[in-house]
């Protein structure tokens, strides 16, 4: 009886330290997590100072209000956001992207000093993109539908006129951005080797394109013409046949590969 006696009372005390281990554990654990908590709402540690660089065009107080709104959160309804070792990075990316499509790029950073740094890389406008004479917005070199645009006169910007009939609204791509830097190099080449002035670049059904001409004639192409094709072809068109033409000229077809024709008014 003394020895079941004995096992008992050692199995009573086990059991007793094994529940004061547990209880100091939880003792430690609810301290530790409660300076976190803490830790996470000292001004000490607080995001003061918020800046933007980088935006030439957009106005920065306006980002910067979007930053600050972000940073104004709470993690899980508990955790504040704006503290310099728990920033919500991505989330500040997702909300600048998304809200200000003239941003190309975005990058956060933050220092020791309590204060955080948006560095701005914004979209720059190559040509328009039109709908009708009045509807049009910026394209970047990618082909990006990004910010509508005022009406220019002149040629300040290469002018695409879109007539296939589909939406694109701010933030799609126009085009293949191959496609829209062949087409751009086209234009280019056409006024500076040449010297031609194009009014617009229509864009049709079936991957098919037209340049309208200044001196009232067109240049047709499509998507399935390479950029050296299109150079190549037109230098062949321009020194053996049209070079003294242009003025009688209705247009200049460049769709069929290696073949050229061309109709006379």
């Amino acid at each position: 009886m003394a020895l079941k006696k004995v096992s008992i009372s050692r199995k009573r005390l086990r059991r007793k330290r094994f529940l004061r281990r547990i209880l100091a554990f939880l003792f430690l654990f609810a301290g530790i997590s409660a300076g976190v908590v803490a830790l996470f709402y000292l001004p000490q540690v607080k995001i003061r100072k918020v800046a933007v660089k980088g935006a030439e065009v957009l106005n920065k107080d306006k980002i910067r209000m979007e930053v600050e709104a972000v940073l104004a959160g709470k993690y899980f309804d508990f955790f504040p956001k704006n503290t310099i070792f728990a920033v919500p990075k991505n989330e500040i990316k997702r909300k600048i992207l998304a809200d200000f499509s003239r941003v190309k790029e975005i990058s956060v950073k933050r220092d020791l000093l309590l204060s955080l740094t948006i560095l701005i890389t914004e979209r720059q406008g190559k040509a328009l993109w039109c709908v009708g004479d009045t509807l049009c917005a910026f394209l970047d070199e990618d082909g990006m539908v990004f910010e509508p645009s005022p009406v220019f006169s002149g040629r300040v910007f290469a002018k695409f006129l879109d007539e296939r009939g589909q939406k694109a609204g701010l933030g799609q791509e126009m085009i293949f951005p191959d496609e829209f830097r062949k087409l751009l190099a086209f234009k280019n080449f056409l006024e500076d080797e040449f010297g031609f002035k194009i009014d617009k670049m229509v864009l049709k059904d079936f991957g098919e394109y037209e340049f309208f001409m200044s001196a009232s004639w067109r240049i047709l192409i499509n998507e399935s013409a390479s950029q050296t094709n299109l150079f190549d072809n037109f230098r062949i068109a321009f020194e053996n046949e049209l070079k003294d033409k242009f003025d009688k000229l209705d247009y200049l077809d460049l769709r069929f590969g290696n073949k050229i024709f061309y109709k006379f008014r």
